[in-house]
């Protein structure tokens, strides 16, 4: 590829990845718009304006990227380039600009299913043409966000926090950006508020915060996070996320890790559906011959504002609301971040309903934090930790790889988990030091999937489902998939042993994680000092105590396994 300027057409996938590419390709620049016909309305509804720039985050991450993997106080800057940073220049375009752009290029001639509006759409610019230099000017310089908190105090466990919250703020008008969000999240403290002054109190307690800085990468939250890092998931059991929580009013989705899916079924059978009069939410959705959960429960999308509480703080998290039929031109959710982006907008496009729809999402979240903070146990299921597991490792089933450590770790969760449960409902559910101790297990379970094997300055998502990097069970199975397994020393099973240290690492590794997680649902940690033997005695993944010795690798939180590696 030439290098120059390439100019892009959003659609699906994240800008910043999209940049990361053309760089890679060879790049200088990149110019984004937003085609106005991939933004109508079903029946010919409102599209964006032509004149429309779109506003977009193309930094790889949440949070300061100038403060990765801690909060940013200081207001310096450190030296060299900021992971996560765009690598070249990236700046969004209206529609109208673009299609200049477009009839000024020169041949070949593109599909015609790339054209434009009264006019062919051709590739390069014209030999001895007018030439386009792009510049941006960018830079650095301290600021303050403002993330306001509201306490409800809960009264046998004031220790523990529920948080529910929103983004208060917006680039442009930001109706379903902000607005509603903020909207809810105020009538949900003063519900809470409410009854509290009748006389019901929950047991733990409630915290409503508006997030400041969430345009920018989720400022507000990833660093008030970073500031308690080994803190937040033995005090906080769960989070509810309110941002842009109505942008339609076809298909309700909640994105969520695993321990939350049981829950939110319950929640959803509570509440009225908005659309079918009578029916609750629950039996709006579901479907003959398929599940609810496959067309409403998504995994937490790194975009989520409650993604980094679950991948990077080890908090179970959930984001939920309405969304657009799909097929439905995602006008609103294009609108985000321009000056479209209007109260009197999205009424139109919800044709009357969005307080109806507004009212069901509240109530929804209303009946997950009443379970969430008053429940002796929390809602929190185990067993939906080894059910993603499992659906996880799949695809390396499908082509016939065993990995024999990783199943063990696997069912060594699940296991754990229906040990827990088997706990759980054969005790006295009046006692509190019983529901103390459970409630403990629960929540550290979740954070038990934070590897300790990366550093948070680096890779700071560190969840090994949901988490983002080469540590990831995601990223093992994508690579792994592409291989084909080799005769392992272990047990003689095909994909025991990937023939590299590397490979055998990882897989040690990942293991040695999910071990952790059975013991957390088990109630016992384990000897961390025990890694060098544990796994490899058992010829689950080979000597383990051999890999580490000749792998470097960072290790964070456990200063007596330091002294085993060598760098």
């Amino acid at each position: 590829m030439e290098a120059g300027l390439v100019l892009l057409r959003l659609g699906r996938g994240r800008p910043a990845q999209q940049v990361a590419a053309m760089f890679a390709a060879g790049a200088r620049g990149v110019l984004f718009y937003r085609d106005p016909r991939d933004t109508a309305g079903p029946g010919g509804g409102p599209a964006l304006g032509g004149g429309t720039t779109p506003t977009l985050h193309v930094q790889d991450g949440a949070g300061d990227p100038f403060s990765r993997g801690f909060p940013s106080f200081s207001g310096h800057a450190p030296p060299g380039p900021a992971p996560g940073v765009a690598p070249i220049p990236a700046h969004p375009l209206s529609a109208a600009t673009a299609m200049r752009l477009m009839r000024s290029l020169g041949p070949p001639l593109a599909p015609p299913r790339w054209g434009v509006p009264g006019g062919s759409l051709r590739f390069r610019p014209r030999p001895g043409g007018r030439r386009l230099q792009l510049r941006v000017g960018a830079g650095t310089r301290p600021g303050t966000l403002t993330s306001v908190f509201g306490a409800l105090r809960g009264r046998l466990e004031p220790d523990c926090y529920i948080i529910v919250g929103a983004q208060r703020d917006s680039l442009g008008p930001g109706a379903a950006a902000s607005g509603v969000g903020t909207a809810l999240l105020l009538e949900l403290a003063r519900f809470f508020a409410a009854i509290g002054r009748e006389g019901f109190q929950l047991r733990r307690t409630l915290l409503f915060v508006s997030w400041d800085g969430a345009e920018f990468g989720h400022l507000g939250a990833t660093e008030w996070l970073e500031g308690y890092p080994g803190l937040l998931h033995t005090k906080v059991a769960a989070y509810v996320s309110l941002d842009r929580p109505v942008l339609g009013a076809d298909r309700f989705v909640v994105r969520t890790s695993p321990t939350l899916g049981p829950l939110i079924e319950s929640a959803l059978e509570q509440v009225e559906s908005p659309n079918e009069g009578g029916k609750s939410l629950l039996e709006q959705l579901r479907r003959p011959g398929r599940g609810w959960e496959s067309d409403v429960i998504r995994p937490l999308a790194p975009e989520s504002g409650a993604f980094p509480f679950t991948a990077a703080a080890g908090v179970p998290a959930l984001e939920l609301g309405f969304d657009e039929a799909p097929g439905g031109g995602g006008s609103t959710r294009a609108a985000l971040g321009t000056p479209e982006d209007t109260l009197s907008r999205l009424g139109a496009r919800l044709r009357g309903r969005l307080p109806a729809v507004s009212r069901a999402v509240a109530a929804v979240a209303a009946q997950l934090l009443l379970r969430l903070g008053h429940d002796p146990r929390l809602p929190l299921e185990p067993a939906a930790i080894g059910d993603a597991l499992v659906r996880q490792l799949a695809p390396l089933q499908a082509r016939g790889l065993s990995l024999q450590c990783l199943s063990s770790a696997r069912g060594g969760v699940v296991r754990a988990a229906a040990a827990l449960r088997r706990d759980m409902s054969g005790s006295d559910g009046a006692n509190e030091r019983l529901n103390r101790g459970f409630n403990a297990r629960l929540m550290a379970a979740e954070a038990s999937l934070l590897s300790p094997f990366v550093s948070p300055l680096v890779s700071p998502f560190r969840h090994v489902l949901l988490g983002r990097g080469g540590h990831t069970l995601a990223a093992l199975v994508a690579e792994l998939g592409t291989q084909r397994g080799t005769p392992g020393d272990n047990e003689g099973t095909p994909g025991d042993n990937l023939g590299t240290p590397g490979d055998n690492l990882r897989l040690a590794l990942l293991a040695w994680t999910l071990r952790g997680t059975a013991g957390a649902l088990a109630g016992d940690s384990g000897d961390i000092g025990d890694i060098g033997g544990g796994l490899g005695d058992s010829g689950d993944c080979g000597d383990m105590g051999a890999i580490l010795e000749r792998q470097p690798c960072w290790i964070g939180g456990h200063v007596g396994m330091a002294a085993m590696l060598s760098w």
